[in-house]
């Protein structure tokens, strides 16, 4: 099974053994890391 960071499936494979791929769009991860703001409340002065 291949989720994305927002939890949507992107792929699945049934009860068997598989190997699953799927095609990353690397727009779609710049967009979820704008939504997603991680880094803001770093603090690299404290480390």
């Amino acid at each position: 099974m291949i989720i994305d960071a927002r939890g949507d499936v992107k792929a699945q494979a049934n009860d068997e053994e598989y190997i699953v791929v799927h095609d990353i769009d690397m727009r779609e991860k710049d967009n979820i890391r704008k939504t997603i703001p991680v880094f803001d409340d770093r603090r690299p002065n404290i480390y």
